[in-house]
């Protein structure tokens, strides 16, 4: 999870301007949603404790959002569909909001 809080702040902080149209920055978004993509792979094959299935099921809807969302930015980025990447950073905004939800049913010990 903390690489892929990492991951999120990076993207954040590369597409703050709006600006993705540098082949620079555009590489480094791209490289980010891969990030996204080996995460989410790895988080689809974990098994919860005891305890944890509805963090986890949260959890897991956010991530498969997040991949949603790069799929988007990244062919709206390559294509110059900016609606796509519209869609990318509203996708992203609702997995963060599971997100944060995730974070209020995590089980107290």
């Amino acid at each position: 999870m903390q690489t892929m809080m990492a991951s999120l702040g990076r993207f954040f902080d590369l597409t703050d301007e709006r600006d993705i149209g540098l082949n620079d920055r555009q590489l480094q978004v791209v490289l980010e949603l891969r990030i996204w993509r080996r995460t989410n792979a790895m988080v689809q094959e974990l098994t919860p404790p005891p305890g944890y299935d509805a963090f986890h099921t949260a959890f897991i809807e956010a991530m498969t959002i997040y991949l949603r969302a790069a799929t988007d930015m990244e062919t709206g980025i390559q294509s110059g569909v900016i609606g796509l990447v519209d869609s990318a950073i509203q996708k992203i905004d609702a997995a963060s909001r599971l997100m944060s939800a995730a974070k209020v049913i995590w089980p107290s010990e």
